[in-house]
């Protein structure tokens, strides 16, 4: 057996300093939808807005927490020519960008953990420990945070009321919670009722969007060649220069068409 070296980075770089673009995955973060609307919304604001979705975090087993809506926004890495798959339970109408753009901004892969490991047994006594805390503190906050960037390996997707089981490593998530939520926090599915308020504070104030320029945009994602007619027609409606639409043109996927060729 070889020995082991360690690894040591000059004085002066920093492991953050620049971006390594990956080899297996996707060099870009997809946010998709099911509706034209919610698309040129989001090109028209040149923002996407949170919205509280609900997680089952029952395999935690933690005492009142079963379900759980968090202010956050999903995107995924799958490569362009799986795309199809995930499109069929989130909609063909997408936005992409950079991965390193989405880097920059905060966007973080969640992490899949498995029910029956010992992580989630650590995990599920300290969170127990950590949430009886009354007064602020880090190690509380730390639990919680974690809470909202974790997945269980497999499940059902209760946002879509499927009772079908999947592999939720399939999706390869990233996601993107707003900083400041002190009148936004995550609330317990028994207070479903005040869900939609907390939505409609999201959109309310732009503190809480993931912003973007048009220069940011990888690709624009339509299921058919007639929806990428509106979107051409829309882009022209926007406000911006002439290379900045140029561009816009060429970012166009039709989902039908890529896909016939795959």
């Amino acid at each position: 057996m070889s020995d082991s070296k360690k690894v040591v980075l000059p004085d002066n770089i920093n492991v953050t300093d620049s971006f390594v673009a990956p080899k297996l995955s996707a060099n870009a973060l997809f946010h998709f939808m099911r509706y034209e609307d919610y698309l040129l919304n989001k090109l028209h604001d040149k923002a996407i807005i949170p919205r509280y979705t609900l997680e089952d975090v029952a395999y935690l087993e933690l005492p009142k927490f079963q379900m759980m809506f968090y202010p956050m926004i999903c995107f995924c890495d799958i490569n362009l020519h799986k795309i199809n798959l995930h499109c069929e339970n989130y909609g063909s109408y997408g936005i992409a960008f950079s991965k390193e753009w989405g880097i920059k901004n905060g966007i973080q892969p969640i992490n899949y953990v498995n029910a029956n490991g010992d992580f989630v047994k650590v995990f599920r006594d300290a969170f127990k420990e950590g949430v009886s805390i009354k007064e602020a503190n880090p190690l509380k906050d730390f639990l919680l945070e974690s809470l909202r960037y974790m997945k269980p390996i497999q499940g059902q997707n209760i946002c879509h009321e499927d009772e079908k089981l999947r592999n939720f490593m399939d999706e390869c998530e990233w996601r993107f919670l707003p900083h400041n939520t002190e009148i936004l926090p995550a609330i317990v599915a028994s207070g479903t009722r005040s869900v939609e308020s907390h939505n409609g504070a999201l959109e309310k104030d732009d503190k809480y969007w993931l912003k973007f320029e048009y220069k940011d945009i990888r690709h624009i994602i339509v299921p058919d060649r007639e929806s990428s007619f509106k979107i051409l027609d829309y882009i022209d409606s926007l406000s911006m220069n002439v290379n900045e639409r140029k561009a816009l043109y060429t970012k166009i996927i039709v989902l039908q068409d890529f896909m016939e060729d795959v």
